[in-house]
């Protein structure tokens, strides 16, 4: 058992269950999508953000939990090392996608106050 395969996918299930409960509640919550103790301004689109994050985010989960499980199971199915490998290397990559587009959804949407 890897500690790192296991921290991802502990990280990955509070990303899935935080992108659910902002689509339902409308709000974005601190510390995951925006920086704790940054405020938005009166034209923020929260509804915008969500719109466009939500399914981001939702694949972000996802993929880490595949790649997580993929990394704890690694050990036991050899034969399925690369399938695991290609699964790491895609949320990786999505990783740093994500983070880019976040970054813009918070300028675009959001127009923080710091």
């Amino acid at each position: 058992m890897n500690a790192v395969d296991v921290l991802i996918l502990v990280c990955s299930i509070v990303i899935l269950y935080q992108s659910v409960m902002m689509k339902k509640e409308k709000q974005i919550p601190e510390g995951i999508f925006i920086r704790r103790g940054v405020y938005l301004s009166a034209a923020a689109d929260i509804d915008g953000f969500i719109r466009y994050i939500f399914p981001k985010a939702v694949l972000l989960g996802t993929l880490g939990i595949l790649s997580g499980i993929g990394g704890l199971i690694a050990e036991s199915f050899t034969q399925y090392s690369l399938i695991f490998s290609l699964i790491n290397i895609i949320f990786m990559t999505w990783l740093v996608i994500f983070m880019g587009m976040l970054s813009i959804a918070r300028k675009r949407f959001l127009k923080e106050i710091r």
